[in-house]
């Protein structure tokens, strides 16, 4: 298990001459469990893009649920979304695509919807595309606290032809066995939304670290001048990566154990307080 943040513990960190680069995850680090970046994060933030240090979101989040926070965009340098799958430089609050992977095959998301109709919980299926939020059937209002993020957003009602035919980068859905599918579909990146009942399954080929290693290859940047924020098993590569892997305390027991250090949780804007040593 990785030592607590503290005070002594900051002699640990790197100088801040030394860091090159930043990595941060959204859902469950940066963001409260309300969705809100809290204004020690947006100030620890500024701060950095006032050093000249890159900064880089990494998310499982498409581009529509990141666009909004317009106080993140204006300080971010690359945006990560779908794990890695879509890449993109972050200027003027744009996003200009850089890097792009294979999304779902088709072959994939046809077994789900088999299965998902054998379950009963087809009704339940969304699908992802860069741009767009679609569902076969209609959703009730209430359903939308177990997609963070959403906020009163509806998908949209989409026949299953024109679906087939888009470029899916991640399905939601519920279902009675998260074991199930890892063990039926290892090959794909599969979990439950954060603090919610629903999963999320993107291709596996490509994840937080593969896409972040692409960037950094780019700018002639080492691992080992890296400090990485995150909280779920999506972080886990980044944070095995970087030489300064930093866990969030509400983050799991292994992101914890493979951990450099871990901070307070994400409603305790912890990384914040991991930035706030170099004020």
């Amino acid at each position: 298990m990785a030592d607590d943040f503290t005070v002594d513990k900051r002699e640990k960190l790197p100088a801040l001459s030394r860091i090159k680069a930043i990595i941060i995850d959204l859902d469950g680090t940066l963001l409260s469990d309300e969705n809100e970046i809290s204004e020690k994060n947006l100030q620890a933030l500024q701060f950095i893009k006032e050093q000249g240090i890159p900064l880089i979101i990494a998310t499982a989040r498409p581009p529509r649920l990141v666009k909004s926070y317009k106080n993140l965009l204006n300080k971010i340098d690359y945006l990560l979304c779908f794990n890695g799958l879509l890449s993109y430089k972050v200027g003027n609050n744009t996003l200009s695509l850089i890097q792009q992977s294979t999304p779902l095959s088709l072959e994939f998301i046809t077994k789900v919807q088999n299965r998902l109709e054998k379950e009963g919980n087809i009704a339940t299926l969304t699908y992802e595309t860069e741009e767009d939020w679609l569902a076969e059937k209609s959703f009730r209002p209430g359903v939308l606290k177990d997609y963070p993020g959403a906020d009163n957003e509806l998908p949209q009602i989409t026949k299953r032809s024109i679906i087939m035919k888009s470029n899916i980068y991640k399905v939601m859905f519920k279902t009675s066995s998260l074991n199930f599918w890892r063990q039926k579909y290892p090959e794909y990146y599969i979990d439950y939304l954060h603090n919610s009942p629903v999963l999320e399954a993107l291709p596996g080929e490509m994840d937080k670290a593969a896409a972040v290693k692409e960037l950094l290859q780019k700018q002639e940047i080492s691992w080992h001048n890296i400090i990485a924020f995150g909280d779920a098993s999506n972080d886990l590569t980044i944070i095995r990566e970087a030489d300064f892997g930093i866990a969030m305390k509400n983050a799991t027991a292994k992101l914890k154990e493979e951990a450099f250090l871990v901070t307070d949780t994400n409603d305790n804007s912890g990384v914040a307080q991991v930035i706030e040593y170099y004020y």
